[in-house]
């Protein structure tokens, strides 16, 4: 399992993976193994190098969990919303992000932890064939290559990203209510 932080070992406490609610046409596929949507997602019952989708409630204001409570039915189907996506692989999370200067956009964090989003669900998206240095590797490369100041909150956004991510695995991209991700 890689380092998904590149830095000294430090307490973090990252929420368990919950299940996600039904899109429209019901648990996404084949994921379910019996997991009942809202309650913690058993990991343990994923292979290793299974690739998910976590998604945050975009920042941490209540508006915006009030927004997307009334968007999914009270958090029962996802359909729409503002929603923040990650994806994580071999115990790192992955996500592209604005900033200001010439850098890199892309960050790595401990899985749902992220520091400006509040985390909602997480959604298994497969199995990637790829072993965790070959993901790194992809993951370093897209690094150098999405470039924060590139962000842009319609075109080129983190379910881009996630997306971009997801076919490099080799898994399904994110589900299709993502597409009103930010």
């Amino acid at each position: 399992m890689m380092d998904p932080c590149e830095s000294p070992q430090r307490q973090v406490y990252a929420p368990p993976p919950i299940a996600p609610p039904r899109g429209l046409a019901g648990f996404f596929d084949g994921y379910a193994h019996g997991q009942v949507p809202g309650e913690i997602l058993d990991t343990s019952k994923f292979s290793a190098g299974t690739v998910y989708c976590n998604v945050y409630d975009l920042g941490d204001s209540e508006t915006f969990r009030q927004i997307n409570a009334f968007t999914t039915g009270n958090n029962n189907v996802l359909v729409a919303g503002l929603f923040h996506a990650g994806i994580e692989v071999y115990g790192g999370e992955w996500s592209y992000g604005f900033t200001e200067e010439d850098r890199s956009g892309v960050s790595c964090i401990h899985p749902r932890t992220h520091p400006q989003h509040t985390y909602k669900t997480t959604v298994p998206l497969g199995v990637t064939k790829l072993g965790s240095k070959e993901v790194a590797d992809v993951c370093a490369r897209m690094a150098r290559e999405w470039r924060g100041n590139n962000y842009n909150l319609i075109h080129n956004n983190c379910q881009n990203y996630a997306n971009a991510l997801c076919q490099e695995l080799g898994v399904a991209p994110v589900p299709g209510w993502g597409g009103r991700i930010a």
